[in-house]
């Protein structure tokens, strides 16, 4: 773990003061690791850039007075310094040490990660807010204070529902609502005993195709369902237009993949819809830097402002590009070339090839 030479700080800064260390060059690690502890409030910024001129990340932490931190950056250019600022007043006492570490044990973007290069071990609470829509949960699931069902997506076998018998009050009971996709309830079992049903409210959008042929009449009036307890048979999806309720909901989720190969001057397209990019792995071979021009448009030329321009490392790096779901209105097409101008259109040295990912949601 090679420790910094001129990003480390041991002399008290003052009131407001600013300590900004040198570019150094990241070669040795994977990840740039700096300890902090001070007696103020304070804002530690780590940044990176590929040629010690333009810092292209920039990512601030706060550090609270008297309370020791470790964050960790995971390395993305060739370049790295540390900036503290003191948020308070003249201090007593300051420790700032950076090093370059060969493992990354924090602060994980596991979007980045490369499976030949990185290994992360996760342990603790895990948030699954943003799971994929499949996920297989193994062991003991607590569903006790589970809410109302909702987004219920792709295939959802109840073929096996056990018998439900006795009484079953569902008086309060939330309504269903937004089921996407197939669900086959065809051979649902029967239910018996007591069912009171006097006060459910209404069923509402249901999208996409369900399976109903044993259902009683229904009566597509309004947002009135007549149910005489006649049963018919209704052997066709539902019709589209105004006999559905609420707008059928699509996605794209985890995100398509587009291969562009070769891309240059001449504009190549991702997305020709609406949609959002999630992230893009870019190879060059050249000899050079080459820049990849991101447009919100079907094509592109040099005459068009790109919403962001990434610099891409040569010599057959591979480059992994986190963009945050960067939304785009129109489409989404790009370009590559040797220079940073917005309106350059000089070809790149060599080949420059990308995989994005993208969404079809904003």
């Amino acid at each position: 773990m090679p420790r910094s030479e001129v990003n480390n700080r041991t002399f008290p800064l003052e009131a407001n003061g600013t300590f900004t260390g040198l570019a150094e060059s990241t070669a040795t690690g994977v990840a740039i690791s700096v300890s902090v502890l001070v007696p103020t409030a304070c804002t530690l910024t780590i940044q990176q850039s590929y040629d010690k001129v333009t810092w292209f990340i920039n990512e601030q932490y706060p550090i609270t007075a008297n309370a020791h931190k470790t964050v960790q950056q995971a390395v993305g250019l060739e370049y790295f310094r540390v900036i503290l600022h003191n948020d308070g007043i003249t201090q007593t006492f300051c420790h700032l040490i950076s090093t370059l570490s060969t493992s990354l044990t924090q602060n994980v973007n596991i979007r980045n990660l490369e499976a030949a290069r990185d290994t992360v071990d996760i342990s603790g609470n895990i948030g699954v807010n943003n799971f994929p829509a499949v996920q297989v949960i193994s062991g003991t699931v607590a569903v006790s204070s589970q809410p109302a069902l909702s987004y219920l997506t792709d295939n959802v076998a109840v073929a096996t529902m056990p018998a439900i018998t006795g009484t079953v009050a569902v008086s309060s009971q939330p309504y269903l609502s937004y089921l996407t996709d197939n669900v086959a309830v065809a051979t649902m079992p029967a239910i018996t005993g007591t069912v009171a049903v006097s006060s459910q409210p209404p069923l509402s959008y249901l999208t996409d195709n369900i399976a109903v042929a044993t259902q009683p009449a229904l009566t597509f009036a309004t947002d009135k369902v007549d149910a005489t307890g006649s049963a018919v048979t209704i052997s066709t999806a539902l019709p589209a237009g105004a006999n559905r309720i609420g707008e059928v909901i699509t996605r794209e989720d985890p995100a398509s993949a587009s291969n562009l190969t070769s891309i240059n001057t001449i504009s190549q397209q991702i997305k020709a819809t609406p949609g959002s990019l999630m992230n893009f792995t870019a190879f060059n071979d050249g000899n050079a830097i080459s820049y990849v021009k991101i447009y919100n448009s079907l094509t592109a030329t040099s005459a068009d402002t790109p919403i962001v321009t990434f610099p891409i490392r040569h010599d057959s790096a591979l480059n992994t590009i986190n963009t945050h779901n960067l939304q785009f209105s129109t489409g989404i097409c790009v370009r590559a070339t040797a220079g940073y101008a917005a309106n350059d259109n000089t070809a790149p040295n060599g080949s420059t090839s990308i995989v994005a990912f993208y969404n079809g949601l904003l």
